[in-house]
């Protein structure tokens, strides 16, 4: 079990906005058969919604050959550590 690799998207802890319902998030952990040569230019930051909004999974997955082993829907709706949380993300 090798433990030593890198995030290619950080992880930002859920921030739904106030009196939107409910938000959904899915996560998925993948297993690459080969490195990801230039995964660096490709890397979303944790206080970065930049690249998140059109983050396309089976693009993702195509191009580096990953292939998913789990994944998790997460269900949230706010709470007062939404503000706290969606405070510290910036547009770059």
């Amino acid at each position: 079990w090798d433990t030593t690799g890198e995030d290619m998207v950080e992880y930002l802890p859920p921030c739904p906005l106030r009196f939107e319902g409910f938000f959904r998030y899915f996560m998925v952990l993948c297993k690459q058969s080969s490195k990801i040569i230039d995964w660096k230019s490709q890397q979303i930051k944790k206080h970065s919604i930049k690249g998140r909004e059109c983050f396309d999974l089976q693009t993702i997955l195509k191009a580096h050959k990953l292939r998913p082993l789990a994944a998790n829907l997460v269900r949230t709706s706010w709470d007062e550590s939404s503000d706290e949380v969606r405070a510290t993300v910036t547009e770059t």
